[in-house]
């Protein structure tokens, strides 16, 4: 998985709608920001507090969507001087929209924890303090900024850490379902230092800091068996599971790809609906270019690349 891009490739990029991985670098005009206060009163007025974690995942998924909030890829690459914890409710990209979701169920989460203890979580809905926080705890090794390399670029390395700090759990069999072991090399950003501006060349801290990263999560996470995905020709099946054996609403989407090195090529989040699953997610295609809830099922919205092999799902417990 890898976050962003500087693409020049016009085979990966027909081949992407990354998020974790090579991002098409066009976007929609700009609209003005979208302030928390505004989030905060959707949640007020729907009771999200009171929602069970995927389905309060599922609301604040959604109401972006209803939004048309700008897609906008390569945005946490934008300023190479320094990393820092970016957060921009203005744009998204698919891995920033994914975690942007995340972060503001958690904040929801724990308004509704203050309430009800009498230890109080006091969350402030004026600044982006608490959600730059709860982003920084998704989005960073061991939730600390500590250089381009500290960001977890890959979504398997993502999806470790976030599992086993129990934001996420991972979804390794549905009924009648057989899943797979997920498991390759990856290589893509030492593969392609021309694609990322902070990585350098061969020999830079920084390419050398990913390498051995990458190296790392193929040994201890893709080669351990870990991840579990279910292959591309099972995506119709999922649509006729019942309704208490499958999908869920909020439940994450990582898919996956056959391409060299690269792990996943986009992601999004589950509704399920009365007509079937639906996937919301920032989509880069063309004459869409934002946050949506595409109106086909999930079978045919996850089939946009030849490249694409399959699907690894995540369920949040936050």
């Amino acid at each position: 998985m890898k976050r962003r891009d500087f693409l020049g490739l016009a085979a990966l990029l027909a081949a992407s709608d990354l998020g974790l991985g090579l991002e098409p670098l066009f976007a929609s005009k700009p609209k003005p920001a979208l302030s928390l206060a505004q989030i905060k009163q959707a949640a007020d007025q729907g009771n999200w507090y009171s929602l069970p974690a995927g389905e309060r995942l599922c609301r604040v998924a959604a109401y972006l969507a209803g939004l048309s909030i700008p897609y906008q890829g390569g945005s946490l690459d934008k300023d190479c001087r320094l990393e820092k914890c970016l957060v921009d409710l203005s744009s998204f990209d698919c891995v920033t929209f994914v975690e942007t979701c995340l972060a503001l169920s958690a904040l929801i989460a724990k308004s509704n924890s203050a309430k009800s203890n009498s230890v109080k979580t006091k969350i402030d809905w004026t600044n982006f303090d608490d959600l730059r926080s709860e982003i920084t705890a998704l989005r960073y090794r061991n939730g600390i900024v500590d250089g381009y390399a500290s960001r977890l670029h890959y979504s398997s390395e993502w999806l470790y850490q976030n599992c086993q700090n129990g934001r996420l759990a991972l979804i390794r069999e549905l009924t009648g379902l057989t899943f797979l072991d997920f498991s390759k090399k990856l290589d893509f950003m030492t593969s392609h230092p021309s694609y990322y501006k902070q990585i350098g060349q061969v020999g830079s801290p920084n390419f050398e800091k990913i390498d051995r990263i990458e190296n790392e999560i193929s040994k201890n996470v893709l080669a351990s068996g870990f991840l579990k995905y279910l292959p591309r020709d099972k995506f119709a099946a999922l649509e006729k599971l019942p309704k208490d054996a499958g999908l869920q609403s909020g439940d994450i989407v990582f898919v996956t790809t056959a391409m060299p090195g690269l792990d996943i090529l986009h992601l999004g989040i589950i509704s399920r609906e009365n007509d079937g699953l639906h996937f919301i997610n920032a989509s880069s295609s063309k004459g869409v270019n934002k946050v949506v809830k595409e109106k086909a099922p999930l079978a045919a919205a996850l089939n946009w690349s030849k490249s694409i092999n399959g699907a690894i799902f995540a369920r949040p417990l936050i």
